[in-house]
């Protein structure tokens, strides 16, 4: 028996493991490949009242987590993939080491590929939460047009306690929101503030006109 829980609601509930058949096309990073790939991962049969609280057309959950059942740790053991994915919700999940060329506006000839060029941070491991994605974050500022605001934290407040399996940063696609403590909030918001309100003040400069447009 397995116990499975809905991430969005929480609720549990047992099933027996079983085989599901999926279908994934190859991919080279821009568009999908034909033919499709048929391959088995395992499951379980939820009940009805699990399911109802999802999204119209959505018949089930597929689990992103660090456990050996999650979808990528099977694929990983099935095609080698490394425990790789990466997802654009809601377009595409992508598995194993392919680029994942999205618009790029800015780049020729508009698109690029983001592996390459997006900041790597590495994974923490919670031992209380083995299942969890934790990041190290040290701070958080807020940039808004060009103001810039530090939130003043108090020390060590986003720090992962390893010994009580507390406190840290745990990425989330079961949260649909950035969730704070009051305390980090409070900061966080102050910062916002204050970044916008830098904006508003240089952006009321004075300005001397000229009869060809206004200079700064």
């Amino acid at each position: 028996m397995r116990l499975r829980r809905q991430p969005g609601t929480r609720q549990c509930s047992t099933a027996g493991l079983t085989s599901f058949p999926m279908l994934a096309n190859s991919t080279d990073g821009a568009m999908e490949l034909p033919p499709e790939e048929s391959f088995a991962v395992l499951g379980a049969c939820a009940p009805d009242r699990l399911l109802r609280s999802l999204p119209a057309g959505v018949t089930g959950v597929a689990g992103f987590s660090r456990r050996p059942l999650s979808l990528p740790s099977q694929l990983a053991a099935q095609r080698g993939f490394g425990g790789k994915f990466a997802l654009c919700l809601p377009v595409f999940a992508i598995f194993g080491d392919s680029p994942v060329n999205l618009s790029a506006p800015w780049q020729a000839p508009g698109y690029a590929d983001y592996t390459t060029i997006i900041l790597y941070t590495p994974l923490l491991t919670n031992p209380a939460n083995a299942a969890g994605y934790y990041i190290p974050v040290k701070g958080i500022s807020v940039s808004w047009h060009g103001a810039n605001a530090e939130a003043v934290l108090p020390s060590a407040a986003l720090d992962l306690d390893t010994a009580a399996g507390t406190g840290g940063v745990v990425l989330s696609t079961a949260t649909p929101y950035m969730i704070m403590r009051p305390d980090l909030f409070d900061a966080f918001a102050k910062a916002f503030d204050d970044a916008i309100t830098r904006y508003a003040f240089f952006d009321r400069k004075p300005r001397r006109r000229h009869r060809q447009g206004v200079l700064n």
